[in-house]
């Protein structure tokens, strides 16, 4: 998909697997670099489990949507608020991380 097709949608949305191939297989095709440029132009990224992890602070070569590695799936979630700091975010199954310009908000 080029970037332009991307710009089409509203959201794009990458559920659960394993977040490494995820990963890898959207650096190998390029698809990463054009859903970065799709989502300056406004889509929106829905992660789940592992497509969270991609968009998060868990790889190097990951999204860059949040420097926060996210851990999905804990059994006792952080406290819902502001997102600050560098350190892992345990979100436990019913929550999410909004994130809005430079707001990032755990909900």
């Amino acid at each position: 998909m080029s970037v332009s097709e991307l710009n089409q949608f509203d959201v794009i949305v990458f559920s659960g697997g394993d977040a490494a191939i995820l990963l890898g297989e959207l650096n190998r095709t390029g698809l990463s670099d054009k859903i970065k440029q799709a989502l300056e132009n406004g889509l929106i990224y829905l992660g789940i489990s592992a497509g969270s992890m991609v968009a998060a602070g868990n790889f190097s070569d990951g999204l860059g949507c949040l420097e926060n590695p996210i851990i999905p799936h804990a059994a006792k979630g952080i406290s819902s608020g502001e997102v600050s700091g560098k350190e892992p975010i345990y979100l436990s199954d019913g929550q999410t991380i909004l994130i809005k310009g430079e707001q990032k908000t755990i909900i």
